[in-house]
C-alpha cells in the first residue's frame, strides 16, 4: 500500500472506506495472473489455455465472493470475451516463453516477502521469481529476476520504471529481506542476491493491429506490418535497478512512511484512475458532490 501512486487512497483503504467492487481491469488482472501461475507452478506448458482459464476463473471469482467483492455488470455481460482474450494472451506467452522458461530454474509464483529499514516493517509478494539459468530470458546466466506480470493499457516508459516504488520494494527485498519460498510450510529464504527486475507488459504480447515504425531487440528502427508479433523488448521491461542506489531507494520508500505518518494522505488525481478507484465516494473534492456518493 505504501507504493500506491495516491496516498489519499491507501488512507481511506485503511479506514475501510472503498466500495468492494470487481470491475474489469480488476478481475482480467487478478484472472490472468492466476493462469499464468498455474502454468508456471504446474509446469504443464501444453494444457489448454481455453481449460486453464474456465478452470481458473471459478477459483477467482470464489475467491471475490469471499472478500465480499460484487464483479460490475460490465464484467458479468462480457465474461466470454474477457476470458477468450486471456486465452489468447496466455497462447502467445506460452508460445514466447514456454522453452526458454523449461530452462530456468523456477522459485515460486506470488511468494510473500519481508524487510526491514531502519525500524519500518514491509510486507509484499512477488508475482514470479526464477533464476536464468542459461541466461536465455534476461541476458545473464545465473541471474535472480523478479518478473511483474501487468495488464495496463498504456506501456510503462523507462523513466516511469526507474523510478517505481513497488518494483524497487521486490528490488530491495531479494537482497536485503526473506522470501517465503514454501508458503505451505512457511519457509523463509534469504538470497542476498541482486536481482534483475522486470515488468511483463502482457497486452504487448498481441501482434500490431497496423503498420508501426519501432525499435527491434538489435535496437535497429524498422517497420513492422500489420498482424506481425512486437519486439521482446515491448513486452519484457528492464527497470534497470543499478547496484549502488540501494540507500536512495530505501529513502524514498522511507518519505512515504513518513508523509502517512504525518498524516499528509494528499490526493494525486489521475483521469482514468479516479474514476476507477474504489475509495472515489470518499474522497473530499472541489465540487458540490456528497461524500459517499459515487461519481457518474
Amino acid at each position: 500500500m505504501l507504493t500506491d501512486a495516491c496516498p489519499r487512497r491507501v488512507q481511506l483503504r485503511i479506514e475501510g472506506k472503498s466500495v468492494l467492487h470487481a470491475p474489469t481491469a480488476l478481475y482480467r488482472g487478478v484472472l490472468a495472473g492466476e493462469v499464468l501461475r498455474e502454468y508456471h507452478q504446474t509446469g504443464m506448458w501444453d494444457l489448454t489455455p481455453s481449460m486453464v482459464v474456465s478452470v481458473t476463473a471459478s477459483k477467482v471469482k470464489a475467491q471475490f465472493a469471499a472478500e465480499g467483492r460484487v464483479m460490475t455488470d460490465s464484467v458479468d455481460s462480457n465474461l466470454e470475451e474477457i476470458h477468450a482474450e486471456i486465452a489468447n494472451i496466455t497462447t502467445l506467452y506460452i508460445s514466447r516463453f514456454a522453452d526458454r522458461f523449461k530452462n530456468a530454474e523456477f522459485i515460486g509464483c506470488e511468494l510473500p516477502c519481508r524487510m526491514q529499514i531502519g525500524k519500518v516493517k514491509f510486507a509484499s509478494h512477488l508475482d514470479l521469481m526464477f533464476r536464468d539459468t542459461h541466461g536465455s530470458i534476461c541476458g545473464e546466466p545465473g541471474r535472480i529476476v523478479v518478473w511483474d506480470w501487468k495488464w495496463r493499457q498504456e506501456a510503462p516508459t523507462r523513466a516511469y520504471l526507474s523510478r517505481n516504488l513497488q518494483l524497487a520494494l521486490y528490488w530491495l527485498m531479494v537482497q536485503r529481506g526473506s522470501i517465503c519460498v514454501s508458503p505451505a510450510f512457511d519457509m523463509w529464504q534469504k538470497f542476498g542476491d541482486n536481482p534483475i527486475v522486470m515488468w511483463c507488459h502482457l497486452p504487448a504480447l498481441k501482434p500490431f493491429a497496423r503498420a508501426t515504425v519501432v525499435k527491434d531487440d538489435d535496437g535497429m528502427e524498422r517497420e513492422y506490418t500489420k498482424g506481425e508479433f512486437r519486439p521482446e523488448r515491448s513486452i519484457i521491461r528492464d527497470c534497470g535497478f543499478r547496484d549502488g542506489m540501494q540507500e536512495f531507494a530505501e529513502q524514498e520508500i522511507l518519505k512515504r512512511v513518513e508523509l502517512m505518518r504525518r498524516g499528509l494522505d494528499i490526493a494525486i488525481p489521475d483521469p482514468v484512475g479516479c474514476m476507477l478507484c474504489e475509495c472515489e465516494p470518499w474522497c473530499r473534492r472541489f465540487d458540490t458532490a456528497e461524500l459517499g456518493q459515487r461519481t457518474q
